[in-house]
């Protein structure tokens, strides 16, 4: 049993021998190319770097060693995890998802007037450029939060009736964006999920923006 240990360590360190080198490498890689954004990528993959190295070694490697066109959008650029080959639009076209949502907004609104009193601050108060924006989260970074599931019931069977919903570490929640309320322009930490937006309230000329693309 112990030489089958040994044996097999020695065999990850022959695989990962490159990957080592690159790491010990890339600190003066950093300081040669002045690159402001490969320090921030490189770093954020040292914890994905197992699932790039087999997955898609080619492409992970391109993507640290290549600045150009390292962001196929200028206007998506996450700063935890980039999955370069997945294709990206200001707003995806409508699936079984949003139209589910959609058929449930009646009664998920009569439930958020049962919470709204109970609204928080949201955690991205930095990207908050005037007014005031507030959440009532269902499901924070993949954990539910039982006490406020279970004050939305309805809603949150719909919700868990959507596909992958807990394949990902992902949010759910009510948001709550006061009159004359602006959110700065901001990414995603990943490029790899799909958000919602049921708008289940309106004020009057609100509108929303993803890259050049404005819809209400």
């Amino acid at each position: 049993m112990i030489h089958f240990i040994k044996s097999l360590i020695r065999k990850i360190r022959r695989k990962l021998g490159p990957v080592l080198v690159l790491v010990q490498l890339m600190p003066y890689l950093f300081q040669v190319r002045n690159d402001v954004e490969l320090q921030l990528v490189f770093s954020s993959y040292i914890a994905w770097m197992p699932l790039c190295i087999f997955s898609d070694p080619v492409q992970w490697i391109q993507l640290i060693v290549t600045s150009s066109n390292r962001f196929r959008l200028a206007y998506q650029r996450p700063h935890s995890f980039y999955a370069p080959h997945l294709k990206s639009l200001p707003f995806n076209p409508a699936d079984s998802v949003s139209q589910r949502l959609e058929e449930h907004w009646e009664m998920i609104l009569q439930e958020f007037y049962q919470v709204e009193l109970l609204e928080i601050s949201t955690l991205s108060t930095s990207l908050i450029d005037q007014r005031m924006w507030n959440t009532f989260s269902l499901m924070r970074a993949a954990q539910e939060i039982p006490e406020n599931t279970a004050r939305c019931p309805q809603t949150w069977a719909v919700v868990n009736q959507c596909p992958l919903m807990h394949g990902v570490r992902g949010g759910v929640y009510f948001s709550i964006i006061y009159p004359g309320t602006h959110i700065d322009s901001h990414c995603g930490p990943s490029n790899l999920k799909l958000r919602y937006h049921l708008t289940i309230e309106e004020a009057e000329g609100v509108k929303i923006r993803s890259a050049d693309t404005w819809q209400t």
